[in-house]
Parts: C-alpha cells; sequence; structure tokens
C-alpha cells in the first residue's frame, strides 16, 4: 500500500484539487459543485500521476539506476492484469 501512496502523488494531487475547488467557490460555485469538482479533481489527479509513473518506468529504470524513488519500477507498486 505504501508503493500506491507514492504512486498517485498525495501531495501535488491533492493541491491541485483543493485549488480548483477553492477556485469554483471564489467563482461563485455552489459549495455542493465545488465539492464535486474537489473529489472529481483529486480522482483525476490520482489517475494521470498512476498512469505517468506507470508509462515511464521503463525509461526510469535505465536513466534512474539508483533512484529507487519511482514506485512503478522499483517494485513497490507494479501492474498486473485485470480479472
Amino acid at each position: 500500500m505504501v508503493g500506491f501512496g507514492h504512486l498517485v502523488h498525495p501531495f501535488p494531487s491533492t493541491l491541485d484539487a483543493v485549488a480548483a475547488g477553492a477556485i469554483a467557490l471564489i467563482a461563485g460555485a455552489n459549495p455542493s459543485v465545488a465539492a464535486r469538482l474537489t473529489f472529481g479533481m483529486l480522482g483525476l489527479q490520482f489517475a494521470i500521476g498512476t498512469v505517468n509513473d506507470l508509462a515511464d518506468a521503463p525509461r526510469d529504470r535505465l536513466s534512474r539506476p539508483r533512484s529507487r524513488s519511482r514506485p512503478a519500477w522499483s517494485g513497490r507498486a507494479r501492474p498486473r492484469p485485470s480479472s
């Protein structure tokens, strides 16, 4: 589960989501709309971070051989086929 926590990039994803919700509120959106936008953006950012890390894993394996901070290639998070 630790690998998943790194894979989704929680800090920048949360920061983007909170910023989207705050901008919506400042623009005059209803709080329920701003909350849905915030959680939608959080899910979207989690997906972007995950897909980016999985797509970059082969390149990271070659260009960053000593860096174990990338969960997709270090073995902390591995893709698996859906069933």
